[in-house]
């Protein structure tokens, strides 16, 4: 069955299957993408992109320089995988990963949900394996999608927006080291220059969210501060 999506959103759709727990595959063209939904049974279990950019960004970027976990671990994961997943999830460590799947959520699949222009194909089937492994629940995915847009224009009204650019403040004799969590660290890594938001998550491979969100806890501890900020202050003293 093909349509468009000015006639039934991909939310909308998605919703149905939700409500008959029917399986299959939505090719999906929106957002100057084409990508592939695999679902089964009420949830989002695969994603793929047809032109391979998830792939090329995993290799390219630093999600593959975290430890990884030793080759022949004596507990496989017991959860299907296929493709880029059962690759990536034997080379990165699950944190990693974890970010890896949630920004391309974040990237290929919210925007996708309301999308009013584009076209459609659903196939009635039970789903191939996906190049992408995930397992959502439809509707916890739809309202994932809705929190992330209203705090994506949130984080801009207070400054932290994909496109804000920040960098290191160099601090004197520091007392005791701020408690940082992980999240924290990686992206006090990938600002190892002055960069925006949106650059410092392509590095790491994480949401813009998360980063954002830790670079608001960085600058709030006095670690980070906003580029034109800190070249305002520098012009004042010349």
């Amino acid at each position: 069955m093909r349509g468009s999506l000015d006639e039934f959103t991909l939310a909308e759709v998605l919703q149905l299957f939700s409500i008959t727990e029917k399986s299959g595959v939505l090719y999906v063209e929106a957002r100057g993408q084409r990508s592939n939904f695999y679902i089964e049974g009420g949830r989002l279990v695969g994603w793929g992109g047809e032109d391979g950019a998830v792939i090329n960004e995993l290799v390219c970027h630093e999600a593959l320089l975290a430890p990884a976990i030793p080759p022949h671990r004596s507990t496989p994961n017991p959860e299907p995988a296929s493709g880029a997943s059962l690759i990536a999830r034997n080379s990165v460590e699950p944190f990693r990963w974890n970010l890896v799947v949630r920004r391309i959520l974040e990237r290929h699949v919210y925007p996708c949900l309301d999308a009013t222009d584009g076209e459609l194909e659903l196939r009635i089937q039970p789903p191939p394996a996906a190049p992408i492994h995930l397992s959502v629940g439809i509707q916890e995915l739809i309202l994932d999608g809705s929190r992330a847009e209203a705090d994506r224009v949130l984080m801009a009204k207070q400054g932290y927006s994909a496109n804000s650019r920040w960098q290191r403040v160099t601090l004197g004799d520091a007392g005791s080291s701020p408690s940082l969590d992980r999240l924290d660290w990686l992206v006090w890594v990938a600002l190892r220059e002055p960069c925006s938001i949106a650059e410092a998550a392509a590095r790491i491979q994480a949401p813009e969210l998360d980063v954002g969100h830790a670079v608001h806890r960085l600058h709030r501890l006095g670690l980070l501060d906003a580029v034109e900020a800190l070249q305002g202050i520098q012009e004042a003293y010349r």
